[in-house]
């Protein structure tokens, strides 16, 4: 189940003081200073912490990657990339009365897409 971004933290803290590792869900958090702490807790705790990038196996992201880690594209000093065909349908931001909302989200990339 998907739980709003100002939980991840939270529950990922809760889950390491039970001794359960964790896959976390993209965004991390909404703030850093959350984000920090619940990093520090898994070094601590010395269980298994990942971060959940649902797009890592596509064919277009992993090239990318190559590209950049070969060096074919040189130094990256900077990038932009901007996604035009993701789309979120209305049933979606009706499945969680968080989703799309600067309480529930905090602003990010899913705040945007509906507005």
């Amino acid at each position: 189940m998907a739980t709003p971004h100002y939980s991840h933290p939270e529950l990922s803290m809760e889950a390491f003081q039970r001794g359960i590792h964790v896959m976390c869900e993209k965004p991390a958090g909404v703030y850093a200073k959350a984000v920090r702490r619940m990093n520090e807790a898994a070094k601590a705790s010395g269980l298994v912490f990942g971060m959940m990038f649902m797009m890592r196996t596509n064919p277009v992201y992993r090239k990318m990657k190559e590209m950049v880690e070969s060096g074919a594209v040189g130094d990256l000093r900077r990038s932009y990339w901007i996604i035009t065909d993701w789309y979120r349908n209305q049933a979606y931001y009706n499945s969680r009365g968080w989703r799309a909302t600067w309480k529930g989200e905090g602003g990010g990339v899913l705040l945007i897409q509906k507005y």
